[in-house]
């Protein structure tokens, strides 16, 4: 309710200034904007701080929304996962619901969810909207999926609370070089 109430508020005041402006001559949407302001802020000083610091975490919100939209898409050499064979495209972070999780946190179960969410999106490349592009990424990326759901699946039936980091780093320890021994060691060490 507060948030509309804000929202309505900040509406009246924009229509408020523009008008006034808008009498005076040619304007543009900064000099509304600092007419805005400062007639908020000058009657109203509490109520601005209000507007103010929502408008601010919106603006945040929606930046880093996008951030890790992006980062999703793009290869991502910080899990050490790259130097395993076949993975090329290993996302920081995976899409789970409303949020997102670091992918070396995860869980098998989560990155299955992430796995059928991503499956559904390259259905949706059926439409004539979607791009060829994305597309491609999106296959590629659930193809890297699979593969890690495969590689690490067998840790997470002897330890239902490992993370995918743990799972990534016990598979590679069994493509090294005597690796059974190091892998039953790694094991032993428990999960991170």
């Amino acid at each position: 309710m507060q948030e509309k109430n804000t929202a309505q508020k900040l509406a009246d005041a924009i229509a408020e200034v523009q008008s006034q402006i808008a009498a005076k001559g040619t304007f543009n949407s900064s000099d509304v904007a600092n007419a805005v302001i400062k007639k908020l802020s000058n009657e109203t000083p509490d109520q601005w701080a209000a507007i103010r610091d929502q408008l601010v975490m919106e603006s945040i919100t929606r930046t880093v929304r996008r951030q890790i939209d992006r980062s999703i898409e793009v290869s991502d050499t910080r899990q050490g996962w790259l130097a395993l064979p076949d993975f090329e495209h290993v996302p920081q972070f995976i899409k789970i619901a409303s949020g997102w999780i670091g992918v070396n946190q995860s869980s098998l179960e989560q990155l299955q969810m992430a796995k059928a969410a991503l499956k559904a999106r390259i259905e949706s490349y059926n439409y004539a909207r979607r791009s060829e592009e994305k597309a491609k990424a999106d296959k590629k990326r659930l193809k890297e999926m699979e593969r890690t759901e495969q590689s690490t699946a067998r840790y997470f039936a002897e330890d239902a609370t490992m993370t995918m980091g743990r799972a990534m780093e016990l598979h590679q320890a069994s493509l090294e070089p005597n690796s059974k021994g190091k892998a039953a060691a790694a094991r032993k060490g428990g999960a991170k």
